[in-house]
């Protein structure tokens, strides 16, 4: 009897344990199907959160271009200005020109007139401020780029 019923209660301890791993199997599956359920979602989110990142850096890009193309035009612009004879009215001397007008226009308005373009900007100013006063054809050759 013993042994039958040590049979008995092995088969039963069996039958309990293979209903344990049944259940585990099912927990695992139910686990792996919600998993299953939520990855799409999941996996849906961390498409949005790239494609957010992917706008940002667009953006980004966008607006970086946008800047330099700003900066481009604003020193073409600068690369265009010129002080002329008839620009010189609105300055009293030659220290407000200075003053006033980048040392680079200083030297490109003096190039296009023909005049010497070199030294510091004082004496470009100065150079320049001359034409307020002077016929450009009236000024000494010194004044003038040797050809």
């Amino acid at each position: 009897v013993s042994s039958a019923a040590s049979s008995a209660a092995a088969a039963s301890s069996a039958c309990a344990a293979a209903e344990e791993v049944d259940d585990g199997d099912k927990g695992k599956a139910a686990a792996d199907s919600a998993s299953a359920s939520a990855g799409p979602s999941a996996a849906a989110a961390a498409a949005a959160a790239e494609a957010k990142v992917a706008v940002a850096e667009e953006e980004a890009k966008a607006e970086a271009l946008a800047r330099a193309k700003a900066q481009a035009m604003e020193k073409a612009a600068i690369e265009e200005q010129v002080v002329g004879p008839e620009d010189l009215v609105s300055f009293s001397s030659s220290q407000e020109l200075m003053e006033k007008v980048q040392p680079e226009v200083l030297k490109r308005s003096l190039q296009r007139l023909g005049l010497k373009c070199g030294g510091k900007p004082e004496d470009r100013a100065s150079r320049l401020f001359l034409l307020k006063t002077t016929k450009l054809e009236a000024l000494p050759k010194a004044h003038f780029v040797a050809k």
